[in-house]
């Protein structure tokens, strides 16, 4: 990718890193760009969401998430997110893990979220199911995200108890 932009502008959208510039010229780089995955706990479970089939990753089954807007805090991204893609009101409690996506084209930013109220309204255009599920039930669970079976694994069954 060749840019035109400086520095400010790939950091204003959330970027942790962008094109450098040399000699008036800029070089070719790679950047990453920051979303949230919104790991939303209600009751002792957690809310999955099939990906529609149209848009990225359609069909797999992850937790809510999407990019982090300009001038938006990730924490304010998980609230929209939850509300757009599923109709919920969350509360953001913290950040608890830090992974690139697969494709090396996100900065995935985890954040523990608590359900605070709403009915599940999907967005159809991006969710085609949504469930609730233990631990267990997540990590027996078919079409999941490579990266994310890591966390799934390793970082949400000592999470979990402390949601309880």
């Amino acid at each position: 990718m060749v840019s035109c932009y400086g520095a400010a502008y790939y950091r204003a959208r959330g970027c942790q890193q962008f094109p450098k510039q040399s000699g008036g010229l800029h070089e070719p780089t790679k950047f990453m760009l920051d979303a949230i995955i919104a790991v939303i706990i209600k009751e002792e479970k957690v809310l999955l969401i099939q990906r529609a089939p149209g848009i990225r990753g359609g069909g797999y089954w992850a937790p809510v998430s999407g990019e982090v807007e300009a001038r938006e805090s990730q924490e304010a991204a998980v609230a929209r997110e939850a509300m757009e893609e599923v109709g919920l009101t969350v509360r953001p409690i913290r950040k608890v893990w830090e992974n690139v996506s697969t494709r090396g084209t996100f900065i995935l930013h985890w954040w523990m979220a608590e359900y605070v109220g709403g009915e599940l309204t999907l967005n159809l255009a991006e969710v085609s199911d949504a469930r609730w599920l233990t631990v267990d039930e997540i990590c027996r669970l078919d079409g999941t995200f490579e990266g994310d079976r890591e966390f799934y694994r390793k970082i949400l069954p000592s999470l979990s108890s402390e949601c309880r």
